[in-house]
């Protein structure tokens, strides 16, 4: 099937390689979208040498490791210094600092601030949307459930699977958001697609089956895969919490805690709501069983247990619109090691005023934006970030006395996690 050879000058480099790609189609008999075949025909930029970048970027990006993260995130600046508008290569950088959000030991080696780490998917998003590709709307996907917005992020795979129904990322992405929203068995079949599509890395398509597994109830099955994904990806660190979980559940004890071991920071200071939020599960029967079974494992349970953000306490769009147009808000952000006070003041029209600690990537201690309800979401633009970027929101009411007490009566949940808050005067 391999046996060819093309010859061809470096000035025709990319109609040699539309003629190497069509016939690598053709000879695998891969079905292709429209979108797909418009791909192949162009790759996106005229200029070799930021594509063998771009290239050579994604490369080291799929060897999933926090070194060679760095190293994707290289080689794809330099495909965007020789040619500013190659969206593609905009898509993959926002990638690799998404992996950087998800996992701070990737997002060490980028060599940029949590805060900022945060905000640089959103500016790049920025600067691919004028040709967004499968990637664009995979990194939205796994943005919304950082922000515990499943159906949102099961929309968002949709567009990318519609773009590129080959592309195993954008298989996992439908199938967490699905998991997430509680369609657990619709998600297995994603992750199990994206098994056969790519069977060399198989860890996150396992972990999915597990924690689905988990979702459904079937907790020993759940312990299987989630040690099968681990054999093949032990260091992805979030695989453990779901295991240690499932463990719990079951009462094995001594299996949790050494699968929490692996999982906790090296001062083992996590907090029960810490760890629950890093979990976008929006059954409240799940996120119960979730964080009981997280509780004998050595995790430390403080008052107000964890951050109740799931389906049952969600506000709808006109509730959120009744409760923070024309407010004032404040909080503290629940991430800084000491005080980190913020407020923000919204007119009746939306337009809003941040003050004191940022709680959205890119927004300024002191900044000002405007807002508006969208699919039962508070979705705002802040133009110090992106002029046509929106960052949406999901906010939840806290109904438990003691919660409420330890944080406030609402929480809205940004990239950064669940921001408490209540109403001032």
């Amino acid at each position: 099937m391999w046996a060819e050879r093309y010859d061809g000058s470096s000035a025709d480099v990319f109609a040699l390689q539309d003629k190497v790609t069509n016939n690598i189609v053709s000879a695998l008999a891969l079905k292709l979208t429209p979108q797909e075949v418009e791909s192949v025909a162009k790759a996106g930029t005229d200029n070799a040498p930021a594509h063998d970048a771009y290239l050579l970027g994604l490369s080291h990006y799929h060897r999933r490791t926090p070194q060679d993260n760095a190293t994707a995130k290289d080689h794809c600046e330099t495909a965007v210094q020789l040619d500013p508008n190659y969206a593609a290569a905009y898509s993959a950088l926002a990638k690799v600092y998404l992996r950087g959000i998800f996992d701070w030991s990737y997002g060490e080696k980028l060599g940029v601030s949590r805060v900022e780490g945060t905000s640089r998917p959103w500016k790049y998003l920025q600067k691919a949307k004028a040709k967004p590709n499968s990637d664009y709307f995979i990194v939205r996907s796994r943005l919304a459930l950082k922000r515990h917005q499943p159906d949102r992020a099961i929309s968002e795979a949709r567009r990318a699977l519609d773009l590129s129904s080959n592309d195993t990322e954008a298989m996992e992405a439908l199938a967490a958001g699905l998991i997430f929203a509680g369609q657990s068995k619709a998600g297995i079949e994603y992750a199990q697609n994206a098994m056969r599509q790519n069977p060399t890395h198989l860890g996150r398509p396992l972990y999915l089956i597990g924690l689905a597994e988990f979702s459904l109830g079937n907790t020993a099955e759940a312990v299987e895969f989630l040690n099968r994904a681990i054999k093949h990806a032990p260091d992805e660190a979030r695989f453990y919490g779901v295991l240690a979980a499932a463990y719990g559940e079951l009462g094995q004890t001594a299996q949790a805690r050494a699968a929490f071991e692996n999982w906790k920071p090296g001062d083992g200071t996590w907090r029960l709501d810490e760890i629950v939020a890093k979990y976008p599960i929006s059954d409240a029967g799940v996120l119960d069983r979730f964080a009981d079974g997280l509780k004998d494992v050595g995790v430390s349970v403080q008052s107000g247990g964890y951050y109740p953000v799931h389906t049952t306490n969600k506000l709808t769009g006109p509730e959120i619109k009744t409760l923070l147009f024309g407010s004032q808000i404040g909080g503290d952000h629940p991430w800084c090691s000491s005080y980190c006070l913020w407020r923000q003041v919204r007119t009746a029209d939306g337009t809003v005023q941040h003050l004191g600690h940022p709680i959205q990537p890119g927004v300024a201690a002191k900044d000002s934006g405007s807002g508006k309800i969208k699919n039962n979401m508070l979705c705002e633009i802040w133009p110090k970030l992106a002029k046509d970027i929106e960052l949406c929101v999901a906010v939840f009411r806290i109904t438990d006395r003691i919660a409420r007490i330890k944080w406030g009566d609402y929480i809205m949940v940004t990239d950064h996690g669940p921001m408490p808050f209540s109403l001032t005067d």
